[in-house]
């Protein structure tokens, strides 16, 4: 294999080292892993939440930092239940068509759990923004862009999972749970408008 296919120590260790997320960024980046963004995603609102959990602490308000660390543990846990999924469907996809009604069914499953994963992402997500704009009124005015940064990276996550859910749904147009994906998404939307970081 080429060297230069694969993950850089170096590179990463710089931040692994002080906050434990070379292991992280080298399982995204490895050849030999699954590639998940959905993972990504869900790691990216899960630092949001964190983010939010420690304005709140700061804000005196222990049970909004309650709340994000809630969402902080759901969303550290999805990163691994999306590349599982996604593993799992991409396995599937790959098996002969033998015609079996089995394999129809297992077939199924394991999409519906490729998109279930990313709408869990998505809405948690959305919360994340949703707390930190109900936190910029109490929040200390030197950590308000701490909150802007936060919703952003949760927007972000969001429309990102909200992609995969469209992916994954790509032939059951109008489904729930892409409906739910979008509302997330616009919830999110809304939380960084209230917060005055929107796109302009």
């Amino acid at each position: 294999m080429n060297p230069a296919s694969l993950p850089s120590t170096a590179a990463t260790s710089r931040f692994g080292d002080r906050f434990g997320l070379a292991a992280f960024v080298e399982s995204l980046s490895s050849p030999t892993e699954t590639p998940a963004s959905g993972s990504a995603a869900a790691g990216a609102a899960a630092l949001a939440a964190a983010i939010v959990a420690n304005v709140a602490r700061s804000s005196h308000d222990p049970g909004t930092a309650a709340q994000a660390d809630a969402l902080a543990g759901r969303l550290t846990a999805l990163t691994a239940e999306d590349a599982d999924a996604y593993e799992a469907a991409v396995r599937a996809l790959a098996e002969p068509d033998s015609g079996s009604e089995t394999r129809d069914f297992l077939l199924g499953s394991m999409l519906r759990r490729a998109a279930d994963v990313p709408l869990q992402i998505a809405e948690a997500a959305g919360d994340v923004a949703i707390l930190a704009a109900a936190l910029s009124g109490a929040a200390p005015v030197g950590q308000h862009a701490d909150l802007v940064g936060a919703a952003l990276l949760a927007e972000g996550a969001a429309r990102a999972a909200t992609h995969l859910v469209d992916v994954n749904l790509a032939s059951r147009p109008g489904d729930e749970r892409d409906v739910r994906a979008h509302e997330a998404v616009e919830s999110a939307m809304a939380a960084v408008a209230t917060l005055g970081g929107g796109h302009g």
